[in-house]
C-alpha cells in the first residue's frame, strides 16, 4: 500500500535561506507514518490493547531539490 499526502511548506518548517529543513521533513514522514498506520490496521489505539508500539527504525529520504517555503510537495510512503 502506498499513501501519499499533499504539502505545503510553511513558515516554521525553514531555515534562513527558506529551505526546509531536514527536522521539518522528517516530522512530515513520521506524521504520514502515522496516518499509514492508522490506514492499514496497526495504529495507536489498535497497538495500545496489544501492548505494542511502533517506531521509524530507518528513513529513506529522496529529495531532487530541496522544497521552499510555501512550495507544494507530495509525501509517500508504503508497506
Amino acid at each position: 500500500m502506498i499513501l501519499e499526502k499533499e504539502h505545503i511548506i510553511d513558515f516554521f518548517e525553514v531555515d534562513h535561506n527558506a529551505e526546509m529543513t531536514l527536522q521539518a521533513v522528517s516530522r512530515r514522514f513520521q506524521d504520514l507514518a502515522t496516518s499509514h498506520s492508522d490506514k492499514v490496521g496497526a495504529g495507536y489505539s489498535v497497538l495500545r490493547e496489544l501492548c505494542f508500539v511502533w517506531f521509524l527504525h530507518r528513513l529513506k529520504i529522496e529529495m531532487i531539490d530541496t522544497p521552499k517555503l510555501l512550495e507544494n510537495v507530495v509525501l509517500s510512503t508504503w508497506t
